[in-house]
């Protein structure tokens, strides 16, 4: 599990693209913590990449508010409540904050995910089946 990012980083890192180099920089950092008790590096504080702060708010937000295999969707609130109750420790606390006072946008982005993921969830009983798809998605993005 603590390997993850590292190994997304390697998959996405001496890519020439601007976007994939920040995807790179996010998959390696989103899981280090504002006190320092993140993982891979430990590192603290603003020596974490700003885009990889802001993507362990949302990924967050997203793992506390939606249905997995091991756990019920907590609610929207009592999420934000959590986070805010890590900023500081777990999270910069200018990003929660900045999280916070986009709450009306944050959950219309939320409904729309939630929306697509019920629809690709539809069509497919197995996630692999997304593949061939997935691919021709990032082939006409980067392309």
């Amino acid at each position: 599990m603590r390997t993850h990012q590292i190994i997304g980083r390697r998959i996405l890192g001496g890519i020439g693209s601007e976007l994939i180099c920040l995807a790179a920089e996010i998959a390696e950092a989103y899981h280090e913590k504002w006190d320092g008790s993140g993982y891979p590096h430990g590192l603290a504080g603003e020596a974490i990449p700003l885009s990889a702060r802001i993507v362990a708010v949302a990924d967050v937000f997203d793992a506390l508010t939606m249905v997995r295999p091991y756990k019920t969707a907590m609610a929207v609130e009592e999420a934000l409540g959590c986070i805010q109750g890590d900023s500081g420790c777990y999270f910069d606390p200018t990003c929660v904050k900045a999280f916070a006072s986009a709450w009306d946008a944050v959950l219309a982005v939320r409904e729309t995910a939630v929306g697509s993921r019920l629809k690709v969830m539809a069509r497919t009983t197995e996630p692999w089946a997304r593949i061939p798809e997935l691919r021709r998605e990032v082939t006409k993005s980067v392309g």
